[in-house]
């Protein structure tokens, strides 16, 4: 099986933000898996690749979710999966 490449998670609940950041990220050549919430982000399951995290801090429920989101980022660290792993974005 080949290596899938990195990968950027986008969590925005605005969609034009997510399709504006996917046609961006696939520019350059970057895969690239958009989630509405913080919550489907954090259920679904996310490859084993390298890759970060574009995360908008006004999102509805995100402080809820903030804990969660540190302990997927702090998972992917201990794996060597990435070494940059966070920006946050807001509007």
């Amino acid at each position: 099986m080949s290596d899938p490449g990195p990968v950027v998670f986008v969590v925005d609940d605005d969609l034009s933000i997510r399709e504006a950041l996917t046609s961006l990220i696939r520019s350059v050549g970057l895969r690239v898996e958009t989630f509405g919430s913080a919550r489907e982000f954090l259920t679904r399951q996310t490859p084993d690749a390298p890759g970060c995290l574009v995360l908008d801090v006004r999102l509805p429920g995100f402080e809820r979710a903030r804990p969660a989101c540190a302990s997927w980022l702090r998972h992917r660290s201990r794996m060597r999966l990435s070494s940059s792993p966070a920006m946050a974005t807001s509007q």
